[in-house]
């Protein structure tokens, strides 16, 4: 039964297990206390399984690895990744204080759990170790040794990683669910007065105000709802470039209404917005379905009209293909043949903002793909 007395004793477990293998490496006796241990959480054994899809990434000279994932099905969002190992050193086991020497250790193990969860978009991910446990949520990560666990220590790590209700069975439930766990870390804090922000070179965000802003236009429901509430967002984000003005809104011209101009005051020693000119246009959908190709040719129209060389689409579904013609690839044409970009930001991009990720790098990496024809 899932409890934190339970927790507990599995972590006297797996923290003895180095005991009874003696100076042989023994993974699969440590691997084989899993299935207890997320009993202990509240977890069915049928949720767990081994044959993880996961290809590590090694260009920061560190190995990431996964050992077991948590999720409703075989074909459901992985909900929890567990990577295990031990601590040797010549061969010998040894006990290594965490976070260690100048939070080495835990500077690793952060970076490790960060480069996990955004490779498989899991909504935990967990390393644990005969002398360790660390994890993180997709916006916190915390740790602890193993030997200096309290029970509130212990009762802490119940509540953060035990069973949900229910696992999530789609990509859709799963991005909820994200929100909801980035919501109960962040935002729910006892100090009132605590300061959930992005503050980066070139963008800031609130992101109190901006996950509050979101789920308003989740929320909505009648078109006029939908239109504004995707406006007042985007209207947000954008504020947040120190070097952009929103100089007009649901602008009218002669031939079409103009959601967003936005114009730019290069600062000192340029950005990425230096290679377009002086203005920026945004076109805003908040649609159940994707926008089409259709609706593309419609805003570069705007985007000719005006004669600027950036346009910006924030759709909440993306964009897909209609009347026999894909989208993306039109924009693709678009910026070959006219040597004008434009770049959509969609749902996915958003929840990389509440992860903390900046407008700035995604659409500089945008921008990028656009100029090299990656796939977006």
């Amino acid at each position: 039964m899932a409890s934190t007395e339970e927790l507990r004793e599995h972590f006297e477990t797996i923290a003895g297990i180095e005991q009874k293998t003696g100076t042989k490496r023994r993974q699969p006796d440590f691997n084989r206390a899993i299935p207890g241990l997320i009993e202990a959480l509240g977890y069915d054994r049928d949720q767990l399984f081994y044959d993880v899809t996961y290809e590590p990434e090694t260009d920061s000279g560190y190995i990431r690895w996964v050992n077991a994932a948590i999720k409703r099905d075989v074909t459901s969002p992985i909900w929890m990744t567990i990577s295990t190992n031990f601590n040797y050193i010549h061969g010998q086991e040894e006990s290594i204080s965490w976070p260690g020497r100048r939070r080495y250790q835990a500077r690793m193990d952060k970076r490790t759990l960060e480069d996990i969860s955004n490779q498989t978009e899991a909504q935990y991910s967990v390393l644990i170790s005969n002398h360790r446990i660390a994890y993180y949520n997709g916006f916190q990560f915390e740790g602890s040794a193993l030997e200096d666990l309290t029970y509130e220590e212990v009762q802490r790590i119940f509540d953060e990683l035990r069973a949900p209700e229910s696992l999530p069975e789609s990509e859709e439930e799963s991005k909820v669910d994200r929100q909801e766990i980035f919501h109960r870390t962040q935002l729910r804090q006892p100090d009132a007065d605590i300061d959930i922000s992005i503050e980066k070179e070139y963008y800031s965000l609130d992101l109190q105000n901006f996950w509050d802003e979101l789920q308003t236009v989740r929320s909505a429901e009648s078109p006029i709802e939908k239109g504004d509430s995707l406006e007042k967002l985007s209207k947000t984000i954008f504020n947040g470039f120190p070097f952009i003005e929103i100089r007009g809104q649901n602008v009218r011209t002669s031939s079409a209404e103009i959601d967003l101009i936005l114009e730019y005051h290069p600062p000192e020693g340029g950005t990425v917005f230096d290679d377009f000119g002086r203005y920026i246009l945004v076109e805003c959908k908040n649609w159940k379905k994707s926008v089409g190709a259709d609706t593309v040719r419609d805003f570069k129209g705007k985007v000719d009209s005006a004669k600027v060389d950036l346009g910006i689409i924030v759709a909440s579904n993306g964009i897909t293909g209609e009347s026999g013609k894909d989208a993306v690839d039109e924009l693709n044409q678009y910026y070959q043949r006219d040597d004008k970009t434009i770049v959509v930001v969609d749902e996915s991009d958003l929840e990389t903002i509440i992860r903390g990720n900046s407008l700035y790098e995604i659409i500089d990496q945008k921008i990028f793909n656009r100029r090299f024809r990656k796939i977006l």
